[in-house]
């Protein structure tokens, strides 16, 4: 079963600044990201042995992102706690590379995320 085509809603915690104004967090902006590369990277993404499209993955991660938020302060525990293994079956979720290859989600985070993470500094 490939995709859905609802749109993923934007994906942001704000926090206060010193003006009382609400801004997204350095951690939520992160985690924004990695959702939407996700969701624009045309891979096959597979939970539970079953195929769905990379914006059908993008929305389930951040569906579970939304349940598990407060338990979640890094963008490292977002990647354990919600891009790396299914709750209900403990299968790990995989992504299908352009290659055909196939590797775990959580490494393809990971590697996204040092490369994020270079590329602000």
């Amino acid at each position: 079963m490939l995709g859905y085509s609802l749109s993923p809603l934007p994906l942001t915690i704000l926090v206060p600044n010193t003006f009382g104004e609400e801004v997204p967090s350095e951690c939520s902006v992160t985690i924004g990201h990695l959702i939407d590369y996700l969701s624009n990277s045309g891979l096959i993404f597979i939970r539970n042995d079953q195929e769905y499209d990379a914006h059908a993955a993008a929305i389930h991660l951040k569906d579970k992102y939304n349940y598990l938020q407060t338990d979640i302060q890094t963008p490292e525990q977002f990647i354990e706690k919600v891009g790396s293994k299914s709750m209900l079956s403990g299968k790990l979720y995989l992504v299908r590379l352009k290659d055909g290859t196939t590797v775990a989600l959580e490494k393809w985070l990971r590697e996204e995320l040092v490369r994020f993470s270079n590329s602000k500094k």
